[in-house]
């Protein structure tokens, strides 16, 4: 049975066209991960960076193991 208030399916127009809002607000969030992301990497590998310039890559750090056990 044909529904008849139905308009027709039609393949013409492929692009789906959502709602602006979100696309701008998809576009901010992740546009804003992406610079916390890139921020951490940057603030990891500096912090490394003073780190090891401070300190050999040969230091030990002493734990004292009777702490956890």
């Amino acid at each position: 049975m044909i529904p008849l208030n139905q308009p027709p399916v039609t393949t013409e127009n492929r692009i789906i066209r959502g709602d602006p809002a979100a696309r701008r607000f998809g576009l901010v969030l992740f546009g804003t991960l992406a610079l916390i992301t890139i921020g951490a990497g940057l603030g990891i590998g500096l912090g490394n960076l003073a780190h090891y310039r401070y300190f050999s890559s040969y230091t030990q750090t002493a734990l004292n193991y009777t702490l956890f056990g």
